[in-house]
């Protein structure tokens, strides 16, 4: 964009410097061409404001959904941390109950040899 309007403007002053014209034409022709640089410079300070409100929005949204989907990721851990617990609970006492038939197995099977 800047590039545009700088080689627009760079074009138009060359063209007024290098065309023959009287004294008071090229005063005039300068002044004009200074009146649509500084309008073409306001031109840009506005999109350039207008385009830092938007990236500083884009920041916000941002961090607000990085903010979301942090929360809703820990509680996802939670909920998992909770279920594996439960069912690690369950498996330790199953585990348990088979210790102790194996140990009653043993019994059993040690006294019908005897």
């Amino acid at each position: 964009m800047y590039g545009i309007i700088v080689g627009g403007v760079i074009g138009s002053i060359t063209t007024l410097l290098t065309t023959p014209s009287s004294g008071k034409k090229i005063r005039d022709n300068l002044t004009v061409a200074q009146q649509n640089a500084k309008e073409s410079y306001q031109d840009i300070a506005g999109e350039g404001k207008v385009l830092a409100n938007d990236f500083k929005k884009a920041i916000t949204e941002s961090s607000n959904v990085i903010t979301s989907v942090a929360t809703d990721l820990k509680k996802s851990v939670q909920h998992w941390q909770n279920d594996a617990a439960h069912h690690r609970k369950n498996i330790e006492d199953k585990m348990e109950n088979i210790q102790k038939e194996l140990e009653e197995l043993e019994k059993t099977v040690k006294q019908n040899n005897l």
